[in-house]
């Protein structure tokens, strides 16, 4: 059976756009919203994702790259980075051009890909969100249950690829809609009965609620992405910010004392977003940080199978189009173009130039 032709059974969840479904980021980041329009000059304004691994780890360790931000102060530009719930919070930013650079899951990547004129260059994760329940369940269990989402995200895909992979329709379940936040909470509290989501929420609920089993997982990458109009401004800037994505791999895989570091910094925040410390402690962000990031070599590219008519992008976007999920006047083409593995490829045959073999880290916190 193919995966993807039940979908098309299953009632929209993703627009109308995505953008319109931020009101809880504008509430999130009131430094950003109290902004008249555009941003401040010569300031790159970067989105993270703190209770995502690895991209929120990535993130916590480029914010303090001394490196970045004397190469980026070279060319007039300051870097500040602003927590996110979720992918599709970003984009109400990204819409106002309020945002410059992020790094979400492939299904926020590819709306805003359709949407907004942004480039992807660098593959920054190959994971797995996942179903997990009260169990010992299977899917097809799962049918009359309550299931808890993110909406527009690549765990809402997974829910509906575990659907489909059972034979249910999105009307067997009872979904509820939810911030990643909320969700174990209401998992403990028998709010729910299962959730979809990304790591580390997954190993947090098996670790805090007793007999949690994941029952279902589905490959989601993650991207860095940049928009356009400040690549063709000053094109080095892009260049800049995948050259610390690569240092930061390459920092966090070669001494086990840099992943716990990212660790702590990521927790840290985590507890400033939410207002809490999450269930795991700064060695179990470290171990799945390396099982998320083991797979993407010192050199992230994206790769080019998957830019193919028959990669997963190009599945993922035939999805979302068939279910009119995507704008009428979304293309492929456009998708296929904002995926640039130029420029990646440049910064990795001149690694003196970019200094990817050199480390240079503010060891303490930051909010920066």
């Amino acid at each position: 059976m193919n995966l993807f032709m039940p979908f098309i059974l299953l009632a929209a969840f993703l627009l109308p756009p995505p953008v319109l479904a931020g009101a809880a980021a504008a509430e999130a980041r009131p430094d950003l919203s109290r902004q008249d329009s555009g941003k401040a000059p010569g300031v790159i304004n970067f989105g993270t994702q703190p209770l995502a691994v690895p991209i929120g780890v990535i993130a916590e360790v480029m914010k303090r790259d001394r490196i970045l931000r004397n190469s980026l102060r070279e060319h007039g530009f300051e870097i500040r980075f602003h927590p996110f719930l979720k992918g599709n919070d970003i984009s109400l930013f990204l819409k106002q051009g309020k945002i410059d650079a992020a790094m979400a899951g492939d299904i926020p990547t590819i709306i805003a890909a359709s949407s907004f004129d942004i480039m992807v260059t660098a593959l920054v994760k190959q994971g797995f969100s996942a179903i997990v329940a009260k169990g010992p369940v299977t899917v097809a269990e799962l049918k009359g249950k309550r299931i808890g989402y993110p909406a527009v995200s690549n765990a809402h895909y997974t829910l509906l690829a575990a659907l489909a992979s059972a034979d249910l329709k999105e009307s067997d379940v009872r979904l509820v809609p939810m911030e990643i936040s909320e969700m174990i909470e209401a998992l403990a509290a028998g709010r729910i009965d299962a959730f979809a989501a990304w790591e580390p929420l997954p190993s947090i609920a098996l670790k805090r609620i007793e007999e949690t089993v994941i029952v279902f997982r589905h490959l989601n990458p993650s991207y860095l992405y940049i928009n356009r109009p400040l690549v063709e401004r000053d094109p080095e800037t892009a260049s800049l910010l995948v050259a610390s994505v690569i240092r930061g791999l390459a920092w966090m895989k070669s001494k086990e004392e840099h992943l716990h570091m990212a660790g702590e910094w990521t927790l840290a925040a985590q507890e400033l977003l939410q207002g809490k410390r999450a269930g795991l402690s700064a060695e179990e962000i470290a171990v799945l940080t390396m099982q998320e990031i083991k797979s993407v070599t010192s050199s992230p590219s994206i790769p080019e199978r998957e830019l193919t008519e028959k990669g997963s992008i190009r599945k993922k976007f035939d999805f979302l189009k068939s279910r009119g999920d995507l704008a009428a006047s979304a293309t492929w083409e456009k998708v296929m173009r904002s995926f640039e593995r130029g420029t990646i490829t440049s910064v990795l045959a001149n690694p003196k130039k970019y200094r990817l073999g050199s480390f240079d880290y503010d060891m303490g916190k930051t909010d920066r």
